[in-house]
């Protein structure tokens, strides 16, 4: 991996760890991932299309997935090797 592909990973998990948290769910989480609407979303979830690890936390709604876990898989989409640590 080059460094400015290293750079610009680190860039932007900064980016979504100041502006999400550690977890990221909800609506934020579909945009991120490109989907339309939660509906979309929940049915790809139906249809095991969902491309990273998603969870529920206990007395809240809907599914989560780590803030690191999208950016790896949004710089996999750029044909990214590396991932960030866990």
């Amino acid at each position: 991996m080059q460094m400015n592909d290293m750079k610009l990973r680190e860039k932007m998990h900064q980016e979504l760890l100041k502006k999400h948290g550690e977890i990221v769910g909800g609506i934020n989480l579909c945009r991120l991932m490109g989907f339309s609407s939660t509906a979309a979303f929940r049915q790809s979830l139906i249809r095991g299309q969902i491309p990273i690890q998603t969870f529920e936390i206990p007395h809240r709604k809907g599914r989560f997935a780590y803030t690191r876990d999208v950016v790896n898989w949004l710089c996999k989409l750029s044909n990214s090797s590396e991932t960030l640590d866990k």
